[in-house]
């Protein structure tokens, strides 16, 4: 049975000096830190062959905080929509998510693969166009390594790189993740032509590894192919989506039956039978993609829910958004810690002002039991609660000095 956490309302203790470098009580990497992004456009990554036989120059864009001095910055990359036949890198919903993420600290990435299904459509030719910018999104990986390795023009950290896409470009990612052997290959695919799983669409010779993948409106064709070990995801679909199915079911290109896949209902199920670390978000009675303009009646609110929830999965893969020191003109404290609520699962994030603070974090019920109890040397901390009763916790946190924080959380039985 899952729970979700909701914060109510918290008080602040202590009051802690001020450090000027960012505005006060923000988490580089969770909030917007930065108010404007720098974008360079349309940089050669690659090229390769499309389904007609034709050279396609293939080209991304690298989205920045404007003025950043940090040395090096996580990167998230974002896949554009539009069923292999369509779209591109400047979508508006990617290039939103590229500001967005930009504005809290990150490099984002947008690119262009190689699109277009050779006819007839059927399992075999949609498999393959699949196939084809899976590589491409792999060579859009070894150029970030490839780059970092020599001017590092992007200032990359390439031990936190995530890889991302909206529908079609969701499905990128999960192949990405999760065909990854080539003894997993279905027979029903035909290579034939297209080169080895890592492709030649250029940079050959690095890296094509990332941390993590995000799943907005996707789907796998099989989850047989996911094994433990195999990269964390995070996944947002609509119950109601006409276009790639919530669970398993057909899917359609241009009214041609294509094929059975498995959307991201079923790679939550597999997920969690594997062990595979998966934060999932179901949106009722949504349909596909609501975040992007013209999906819904509110994609704004939806593109909202869908950057918090990204935030929170990137912040506990990568354990990098530490509070700077601030003071919370709410409460005229100091703020401590940051606690994030996990939206689809029994679990919270709690964010220490300062790294080097030694704390423990306790939870107990509301007649005083301690249910679970961690401590911590500095670095953020993941709390879950696996009991099948809901109602009101509280989290105390307490210092080295005795010092203690309480917050309320609320466990809500699904």
């Amino acid at each position: 049975m899952i729970k979700k956490f909701s914060l109510l309302p918290v008080t602040v203790l202590l009051a802690l000096p001020v450090n000027s470098a960012f505005p006060q009580g923000t988490a580089r990497y969770f909030d917007d830190i930065f108010s404007t992004v720098t974008k360079t456009s349309d940089i050669t990554f690659g090229q390769n062959k499309s389904v007609n036989g034709s050279t396609v120059i293939l080209k991304l864009d690298v989205y920045q905080p404007t003025g950043d001095t940090t040395a090096k910055r996580p990167v998230v990359i974002f896949g554009h929509g539009g069923t292999f036949i369509g779209g591109s890198k400047t979508d508006g919903d990617v290039v939103t998510l590229c500001n967005r993420f930009a504005k809290k600290g990150y490099v984002t990435v947008s690119y262009n693969y190689r699109i277009g299904i050779g006819f007839p459509f059927n399992q075999q030719t949609a498999s393959q166009a699949v196939y084809r910018a899976t590589q491409d999104a792999k060579a859009v990986v070894r150029f970030l390594y490839k780059d970092a390795s020599s001017s590092n023009t992007f200032k990359i950290d390439t031990n936190f790189i995530y890889l991302g896409g909206s529908s079609a470009g969701a499905f990128i990612a999960l192949h990405y993740a999760y065909l990854d052997d080539p003894a997993e290959l279905p027979a029903y695919l035909d290579t034939t032509g297209l080169g080895n799983m890592e492709g030649n669409s250029g940079n050959p010779g690095f890296s094509s590894k990332v941390n993590a993948v995000i799943n907005l409106s996707g789907a796998l064709g099989d989850t047989s192919w996911m094994a433990p070990g195999d990269e964390p995801a995070c996944s947002m679909h609509g119950t109601a989506d006409q276009t790639v199915p919530y669970g398993t079911g057909m899917i359609y290109i241009s009214g041609f039956p294509i094929m059975v896949v498995d959307g991201s209902s079923t790679v939550d199920v597999k997920a969690n039978m594997t062990g595979i670390t998966h934060s999932f978000y179901t949106w009722p009675g949504a349909d596909h993609a609501p975040y992007a303009s013209g999906a819904s009646p509110d994609p704004a609110a939806y593109m909202d829910t869908t950057v918090d929830f990204i935030r929170d999965f990137l912040c506990e893969q990568s354990q990098l958004c530490v509070v700077q020191p601030g003071i919370d003109k709410r409460e005229n404290s100091a703020v401590y810690f940051k606690l994030i609520p996990s939206q689809t699962g029994d679990k919270i994030t709690i964010l220490p002002l300062y790294p080097e603070i030694s704390f423990t974090a306790e939870i107990s019920d509301v007649l005083g039991k301690v249910i679970m109890r961690h401590e911590s040397n500095g670095k953020p901390i993941v709390i879950s609660k696996n009991e099948p009763r809901g109602g009101i916790y509280l989290v105390k946190i307490t210092v080295a000095d005795g010092t203690s924080q309480v917050e309320k959380i609320y466990f809500k039985e699904k």
